[in-house]
């Protein structure tokens, strides 16, 4: 079905195609995109981290310093994840943003599981961040005008 969009003089007219409710928002387009954006938001923090690790086998880093960086990282990786995937698929950036931060909060749980047997209680004060960091990070990148070339 066609929707008329504006008429022009003479006669001529300009239609697109009405969006059904399935094209509007594909749930399986929001996981692929979630996907996506979280491995490479874990790879820039990976970076990161690797790089204030490199940081502090050189000098003396205080333990406030490093539960702070450690906080700020936290932030930024569900930030930037919600951003990358809220900008890809430009809709419902609040919900994409929060799919985000599931997504990560998962993966933070599975590897803090892996790694000491059991849940830290640093991991849960992270995941609340994550899920506002994301939150924020969707609505941002849902409404960051795109370029046109």
């Amino acid at each position: 079905e066609y929707v008329l969009v504006r008429e022009f003089p003479g006669g001529c007219s300009m239609s697109r195609k009405k969006k059904t409710n399935e094209e509007e928002f594909d749930f399986a387009e929001v996981m692929k995109a979630t996907l996506l954006s979280s491995i490479v938001s874990i790879l820039l923090v990976g970076i990161i981290l690797l790089l204030l690790s490199l940081l502090m086998s050189f000098y003396d880093v205080p333990q406030v310093v490093l539960s702070i960086s450690i906080l700020f990282l936290t932030v930024l990786l569900g930030f930037f994840c919600g951003y990358l995937c809220a900008k890809r698929v430009r809709k419902k950036g609040i919900f994409v943003g929060v799919i985000c931060g599931i997504v990560l909060s998962v993966m933070i749980l599975f590897v803090d599981l892996c790694a000491y047997g059991d849940f830290t209680v640093s991991v849960f004060t992270k995941l609340p961040v994550i899920l506002v960091a994301s939150s924020i990070g969707g609505v941002i990148g849902v409404n960051r005008k795109r370029k046109y070339r």
